[in-house]
């Protein structure tokens, strides 16, 4: 479900407005995308479509209220997971490095 990165993003606006900027970089999946509506994992797709428009929502919100926090959703590419069955484009470890790294 979109609400855990909502709630998160509810309650530490405060202390993300504080850092110079702030950044909120939630991780998102091109299977929400309306241009790939094949059918399958509809409740994952559902999640996923909810988290962008919460991410271009709050994005839109923060420049509005001119608070300095940068609002992104990153696509890491299939990642090997339960839900992909264990196959992936990059492994897990690399997945996170390369997040933490930008």
């Amino acid at each position: 479900m979109a609400l855990g990165p909502f709630l998160a993003a509810q309650h530490f606006t405060p202390l993300l407005a504080l850092s110079s900027p702030g950044k909120i970089i939630n991780t998102s999946s091109d299977l929400a995308s309306i241009k790939d509506s094949d059918g399958g994992r509809i409740s994952y797709r559902m999640a996923k479509a909810a988290l962008n428009m919460q991410t271009a929502s709050l994005a839109a919100d923060f420049i509005a209220s001119k608070t300095n926090i940068a609002v992104v959703a990153v696509h890491p590419g299939r990642v090997p997971t339960e839900l992909s069955g264990g196959h992936g484009d990059v492994g897990l470890v690399q997945f996170v490095e390369g997040m933490v790294g930008r």
